[in-house]
């Protein structure tokens, strides 16, 4: 099952070495701020010319921030001095990231770097580049990074753009609800349409003690909102493609706004694991990808949701189905233990499953509340799978077949809803001849003979 980011932080140079009419930041001259910035020394460790932040420390699921490079670079132009690059890079569990670099940074001769507070500013003439972290709050559950570019003048240009380097993900483009999709009670937030969904490119797959890959999200790049001194706000155009992530403003609101303009590029990338987008429907089935090698032991099924009604608790459970030749779920392998969901609750629900499966098998993982009223949503990001997701409004606590209940309906489209396995591999069985005798492996207990 194809399972983020933070938004982006970057620095620019600060105006501490001269050639020319063109300012650079050297290593020494970048220490020197540094140390005298009490807030950014608590938040980010000095590697040559880059800051380093451990967002989360825990190694299940670590995040790690890169304002600037690790190795130190050299410029010819300046007689290889060795000079602060305005790059960011964002990685999790230590195994994917991607990192960006302003398309314009050349091109920009006086710049000047600020610390204030724990915001991180790059003054220039024509624009203020401003990164600071975002606390854990209801739009970003697991925190973010904000990554701002206020305009003091009329650009000329209405595209900010960036060079773009990844390393095992892939973008998801999370586009307007279609009628089919509002008639079924689903919902995307203003700031998730036109965003992107960042996935590991790779299925990762959650051991039990392993690494917390969940579906394997490592975060969302929310839609930018632009705004000028007078309140005007406006949408931006985020994009990705081939290795260049832009914002487009409307050239209406350039011509008319009110400068200097905030969050020309307001960049928020949360950590956020579940999907972006939610959706009502009471049973839903979801493709778990095809299991190889010899199966295992599902121990827990995690599912995130919000609680809607704001009336009532209800009753969740999860189970593993057969599938069709089109991915349809047909019967029911099992289910886990019923799980009380509470009012107002907003998150990943654990729950308790002790179901056996086969390898080299497909699979499907679906959900089932225990009341028939809309007061379930289930968390989902468009495009990460081209498959069809099946679904019905069971009433009542049994899990239908899904060949043979009536009421199951088809919803076509790329979806990955936020529903993951965790899993043991079997315990072998079979004999491995040593020296003194044979080793035996029988009902996970290991006999010498």
């Amino acid at each position: 099952m194809k399972k983020l980011l933070i938004i982006i932080l970057l620095f620019f140079t600060s105006c501490n070495y001269n050639l020319g009419d063109t300012k650079i930041i050297t290593a020494e001259n970048f220490e020197q701020k540094y140390n005298e910035s009490v807030y950014i020394k608590e938040k980010y460790i000095l590697e040559n010319t880059a800051l380093i932040r451990e967002v989360k420390s825990n190694p299940k699921d670590r995040i790690e921030v890169v304002v600037g490079n690790k190795e130190r670079i050299s410029n010819e132009l300046f007689g290889a001095e060795e000079v602060f690059e305005p790059s960011v890079e964002i990685r999790r569990w230590d195994e994917v990231g991607f990192k960006i670099t302003p398309s314009d940074y050349k091109d920009i001769e006086e710049r000047t770097l600020k610390f204030e507070g724990d915001k991180i500013k790059i003054e220039t003439p024509q624009k203020d580049f401003i990164m600071y972290e975002l606390p854990v709050s209801e739009d970003l559950p697991e925190g973010g990074f904000e990554y701002q570019i206020d305009l003091k003048e009329k650009p000329k240009s209405n595209v900010i753009s960036f060079e773009l380097e990844t390393d095992g993900l892939d973008f998801f483009y999370q586009p307007e609800l279609t009628e089919e999709e509002i008639k079924e009670d689903a919902f995307r937030p203003e700031n998730v349409i036109g965003s992107y969904a960042v996935y590991t490119s790779e299925e990762k797959i959650n051991w039990v003690g392993g690494k917390e890959y969940k579906v394997g999200k490592v975060g969302h790049i929310y839609r930018p909102k632009i705004v000028d001194s007078k309140g005007w706000e406006v949408w931006g155009e985020l994009k990705i493609e081939k290795d260049i992530l832009s914002v487009t403003i409307p050239q209406d609101f350039l011509d008319k706004a009110v400068y200097p303009i905030r969050h020309a590029s307001g960049l928020t990338f949360g950590y956020d694991t579940k999907g972006g987008s939610v959706d009502s429907n009471q049973v839903r089935g979801n493709p778990y990808l095809t299991v190889t090698g010899n199966g295992g032991n599902i121990t827990k099924i995690t599912v995130a949701q919000k609680e809607n009604s704001g009336l009532a608790s209800y009753t969740v459970n999860a189970g593993l189905w057969n599938v069709d030749e089109s991915h349809k779920p047909t019967t029911n392998v099992g289910s886990g233990t019923d799980v009380t969901v509470n009012i107002n609750f907003e998150g990943w629900k654990d729950i308790t499953t002790d179901i056996v499966f086969s390898g080299s098998t497909e699979y499907a993982l679906a959900v089932e509340q225990s009341t028939s009223l809309n007061s379930a949503l289930y968390f989902y990001d468009a495009n990460t799978q081209d498959i069809d997701y099946y679904y019905g409004k069971a009433t009542g606590f049994s899990y239908p077949d899904f060949g043979d209940d009536p009421k199951i309906n088809t919803l076509s489209g790329d979806y990955g809803f936020s529903i993951y396995a965790t899993y043991t591999a079997p315990t072998p069985e079979g004999s491995l001849k040593i020296k003194s005798g044979t080793l035996q492996i029988k009902n996970g207990n290991l006999q010498i003979k």
